[in-house]
């Protein structure tokens, strides 16, 4: 849905996540240079999140670049994987401006757990950062939402849940965003509440670790995270009417990314298993659906999926 005025965010309160630098940080500036008060979060600036790496000034110096624009801003360096903490963030926008409009769940990390020798609290840990941190945030802001009967929210998600390497937790965790995205969403759809996700590739504190390569290279030239900026906007703006959706960024390029399905064939079936024309069937249906030139397409709930199965 095209915007025809100017996105402008006076008298807007955000909530970033995660913005002590990179992704966060252009976010909360883009919506500040347009009138937002912002909350600025980030409980660690190791893109591991490990508290204590000597760098803990870079949240203060985020705010005071900020400052200097002329920005209305809060502090805060609670962590989201904390109910509390999470619940305080909300509370501490509340009690300054009265209201919560904007969330942006961007904070997040990764980690070393690759399969098989993945260790399942490491995995753990990254998820109560990048996937019930989410969680909590919105819990949190629902309420405010709600009575105000207006709010916007985004998630930050990322092309890794694609699978690639064998890592595991970062991937996962931004996979189960991406479906707690559509949730919420659905949740929210008679409401004047909007929950979108973005999957960015730009250069940041977290992809700065990416071993040298051509990819990086390129990133580093034309992946900047003040690019992605415009499209959080975008999802953001009260005349956006996206809800449940994802959208995955680079540079000045974006796609839609969402669940799809290709045709549904009827195979040869048999109630005997290992029935010869059984396996047959499925084998041949499996080499068709997955020819080049398959036609998929999108699936925006479970129905539509069992819609197209025949059962509703």
């Amino acid at each position: 849905m095209p915007i025809k005025q100017a996105k402008n965010f006076d008298g807007r309160v955000a909530i970033v996540t995660g913005a002590a630098g990179g992704l966060g940080f252009e976010y909360a500036k883009f919506l500040a240079q347009r009138g937002a008060k912002v909350l600025l979060n980030d409980w660690s600036s190791d893109p591991f999140g490990n508290a204590g790496n000597g760098d803990d000034d870079k949240l203060e110096i985020a705010a005071q670049s900020l400052q200097a624009l002329g920005a209305e801003l809060l502090v805060n360096r609670g962590s989201v994987a904390s109910e509390a903490d999470a619940k305080a963030m909300v509370a501490q926008a509340l009690a300054q401006w009265g209201r919560v409009d904007l969330l942006i769940n961007n904070a997040g990390v990764t980690g070393m757990d690759f399969f098989p020798n993945a260790d399942n609290s490491e995995i753990k840990r990254i998820f109560e950062i990048n996937f019930f941190g989410a969680l909590n945030m919105m819990h949190a802001v629902w309420e405010s939402m709600l009575q105000q009967d207006y709010g916007r929210i985004v998630n930050i998600c990322s092309t890794s849940m694609y699978g690639e390497s064998s890592s595991i937790a970062y991937p996962c965790s931004k996979a189960a965003l991406h479906t707690a995205t559509r949730q919420v969403a659905s949740a929210a759809r008679k409401l004047n509440i909007k929950v979108n996700a973005v999957n960015p590739a730009a250069i940041t504190r977290m992809t700065s670790l990416l071993p040298d390569s051509p990819l990086k290279q390129r990133m580093m030239e034309e992946c900047q995270p003040e690019k992605i900026a415009p499209l959080v906007a975008y999802l953001l703006d009260q005349q956006c009417a996206v809800n449940g959706k994802c959208f995955s960024a680079s540079g000045d390029k974006i796609a839609w990314s969402t669940f799809a399905e290709s045709e549904v064939l009827t195979t040869e079936y048999s109630a005997d298993i290992d029935a010869d024309g059984s396996v047959e069937g499925v084998a041949n249906s499996i080499e068709q659906l997955m020819q080049a030139d398959t036609v998929l397409t999108p699936v925006h709930r479970n129905a539509d999926s069992l819609r197209r199965f025949g059962l509703l």
